[in-house]
């Protein structure tokens, strides 16, 4: 491909996903105030708790496979071999986030008591651990999908995943009343279906 037409394909694809990730936060800023009024204080503190046990679970995963995937399939010469790295870092990934999830899944109760300070939120960060299963091997086919080049079929299901999770939040939060755990539910079974 020429220069100019690598350029070209460059501002196109950024153009599709910087306006599919401005919907998304847009939308997600607009709901704040939605938000706000019914987690109250104690449920974004538990959000926030939940968030900082996650990203430790990321680290330990090695969220840099899917750059790696990424990398090393245009070193690849043979379509079997683009194949074989694609199937094995998946495999990988996978098996990376069983064995970093289930200690965490085990010891949820434990991990719960001392992230958020008092006993009875094991179940919390269950729904959480989950969801992190779902999203993490979620990844390496977004990656597969970003690999292609198909900035629009990555961004319409990454805008419906995220319609999905706004949509279950609204109905779960505000007209169920789940709060918090409604926010939980939403997240987990959008990433599910997005998996």
């Amino acid at each position: 491909m020429k220069p100019s037409g690598q350029i070209k394909s460059t501002f196109k694809h950024t153009l599709i996903y910087t306006i599919a990730t401005f919907l998304q936060k847009g939308t997600g800023f607009i709901l704040l105030p939605v938000y706000a009024n019914y987690l109250r204080g104690e449920g974004y503190g538990i959000i926030g708790m939940i968030d900082v046990v996650i990203s430790m679970l990321t680290v330990m995963v090695g969220y840099g496979l899917v750059g790696g995937m990424q990398r090393f399939y245009f070193e690849r010469e043979t379509d079997q071999d683009k194949n074989i790295l694609i199937s094995t870092a998946i495999t990988v990934t996978f098996i990376t986030v069983v064995v970093v999830c289930l200690p965490a899944f085990l010891f949820r109760v434990q991990i719960a008591e001392l992230a958020f300070g008092e006993k009875g939120l094991g179940f919390y960060l269950a729904l959480a651990i989950f969801t992190f299963f779902a999203e993490m091997t979620a990844q390496c086919a977004g990656g597969y999908i970003l690999i292609k080049q198909q900035s629009i079929l990555f961004s319409v299901i990454s805008t419906l995943k995220f319609g999905l999770a706004l949509s279950l939040n609204i109905y779960l939060i505000v007209f169920l009343k789940l709060g918090l755990l409604g926010f939980l539910y939403s997240g987990l079974i959008s990433s599910v279906l997005y998996s």
